[in-house]
């Protein structure tokens, strides 16, 4: 089994273990998809407005991609462009990131922790001084996060305002939220965190079908996964967790990840939930 030997190791490429790779070099970030800006990309979750940051990396963050024209004057960001721009600007600050790693276990040792990850090349080992975890469910400690909330977010082009007040008469819950095109709404809909992926699915369709029968608004795409909402299960965690829903859109993130100290030996300050 291979073995690294890192100072910082980061589960989940978030936008906040973005941040925080950016201000501290030598970084390792480990994901188990095939992207970046997770909490985000694979299941389509809506952005807030954005603000200015308030660090110069995340200043320089938001400044990239305003370059790229993904920001509107009103703060609404092309989310999925920015998959592809944040891959980007990943490489041109050589950001240490290891896609496709599935973490196996997560323990502590002497020096800090020992993570061990499965990836297309075959188990490693590895040892860091310093463990931050960024994912959903926290899979550092998978009992010490407890999920609240669950949604399924629903991309769709409808050029009406608010189009969807006939699916709110079916499902008063739904969220909509307009997106960086002329046109473009996320409807989200909540489940709670037991409910299944499938059923969610059927659930979305059925509710969809009762409020437009005759097809007059269609769905363009529905999120890989759910976006989920969890917290503190009041179980003491192996590491220090910033939980993606700690921010409200990806600069937000970027920059809490980047404004974020270290602390000899304890990671982030509480070794706690952030």
């Amino acid at each position: 089994m291979q073995t690294i030997f890192v100072e910082t190791l980061i589960l989940g490429a978030s936008y906040a273990a973005l941040g925080y790779a950016a201000a501290h070099p030598g970084t390792l970030i480990v994901e188990e998809t095939e992207g970046t800006g997770v909490e985000y990309a694979g299941n389509m979750r809506p952005s807030d407005l954005v603000d200015l940051p308030v660090t110069e990396l995340g200043k320089q963050f938001y400044a990239f991609l305003k370059e790229h024209e993904l920001v509107t004057e009103e703060g609404r960001l092309d989310l999925c462009g920015m998959t592809t721009a944040v891959n980007r600007y990943a490489v041109a600050h050589k950001l240490w990131i290891l896609l496709d790693a599935a973490v196996v276990s997560v323990k502590k040792s002497d020096n800090g922790y020992v993570v061990e990850c499965r990836t297309n090349s075959g188990l490693r080992e590895i040892q860091a001084r310093i463990l931050l975890d960024t994912t959903s469910r926290r899979i550092s400690s998978r009992g010490a996060a407890a999920v609240t909330r669950q949604w399924l977010h629903v991309l769709c082009s409808e050029a009406m305002e608010d189009p969807y007040h006939q699916l709110k008469e079916v499902n008063g819950d739904i969220i909509t939220t307009p997106g960086f095109w002329p046109g473009e709404w996320t409807v989200s809909f909540p489940f709670s965190g037991e409910t299944k992926l499938p059923e969610a699915r059927l659930a979305v369709e059925r509710q969809w079908r009762a409020a437009f029968p005759g097809g007059e608004t269609l769905i363009d795409a529905v999120g890989f996964d759910f976006d989920v909402e969890a917290v503190d299960s009041g179980d003491e965690g192996i590491c220090a967790w910033v939980g993606p829903h700690r921010y409200g859109n990806p600069v937000a993130a970027f920059d809490g990840g980047a404004a974020l100290s270290v602390n000899d030996g304890e990671g982030v300050p509480g070794h706690d939930v952030l």
